[in-house]
């Protein structure tokens, strides 16, 4: 009897459970990446509007599911409420805000306000940077604002100037000296340097950057922005002289903003 059709047979059933494992792991693994940070994490939000001097109590406060990866630097979890039940609020929050530890500020009585040790989370770190008046946004950055970092440097291989993105939607601890339950008034203030939470790796860079000579701007965002671009340019002025850059930058312009006339959009 030839044995060879069953040998064969046996084979090509070997490799069809083989291939249909592999694709299995592929699958499985392109899952993973796909769905990555998307596991719901419980984060503290304000249940009501809530004034800055309220100490905060379990009926102004609520709890709410958000994407791993959309939660923001500083966010207050289920497992910190001992913590930050009674400390007062520093800065407005509206229904819905989710309260992040630089959002409060004296402490209740009895007890010492939070230290800028206590909001570094384990694995991060806090950073001062020097910034002037353009760099500030006029002195408009607050504490707990989030904001983007662009650098502007000598491309050493051209030897022209570049202008890259260098972090992006990292929080505000503090300004000058004052933490978010120190700092008082709206107006436009006056100080010399920001407070950031970092990572050691992005302190390094940001050390680095200063360090080589480059001019440092900050971009502030809105509270609810925590987007963050996977590719970003790299400018220069041979970018900026190009007509088809500049053309398809207004475009993008065109088609975000909504022109009003006579009172329709």
């Amino acid at each position: 009897m030839d044995k060879k059709p069953y040998i064969a047979l046996g084979v090509a059933v070997v490799l069809g459970i083989v291939a249909v494992l592999m694709t299995s792991v592929y699958l499985d693994r392109q899952r993973k990446v796909i769905f990555r940070g998307t596991t719901p994490v419980k984060v503290v939000v304000a249940k009501k509007e809530i004034k800055p001097g309220t100490p905060l109590d379990r009926n102004s406060i609520d709890l709410f599911d958000v994407p791993e990866k959309y939660v923001r630097t500083g966010a207050i979890t289920p497992k910190d409420l001992d913590l930050v039940l009674g400390q007062k609020v520093a800065n407005p929050l509206r229904a819905g805000d989710p309260i992040l530890f630089m959002d409060l500020g004296q402490a209740g009585k009895g007890t010492e306000r939070l230290r800028l040790q206590d909001i570094v989370k384990p694995g991060e770190r806090a950073l001062s940077m020097p910034v002037d008046e353009r760099s500030s946004v006029s002195g408009l950055i607050r504490p707990g604002d989030h904001v983007d970092i662009l650098g502007t440097f000598t491309d050493p291989h051209k030897k022209e100037r570049t202008t890259v993105t260098v972090l992006q939607n990292v929080t505000v601890l503090a300004v000058g000296g004052q933490l978010a339950g120190e700092y008082q008034g709206t107006k436009s203030a006056k100080y010399s340097t920001v407070t950031f939470l970092v990572t050691q790796e992005e302190a390094e860079i940001l050390t680095f950057a200063l360090g080589a000579g480059g001019n440092l701007t900050y971009l502030l965002r809105h509270h609810s922005d925590v987007e963050t671009l996977s590719q970003t340019p790299k400018v220069s002025l041979d970018t900026i002289l190009k007509t088809e850059v500049r053309n398809d930058l207004q475009k993008k312009r065109n088609d975000r903003i909504q022109v009003i006339r006579g009172g329709k959009s």
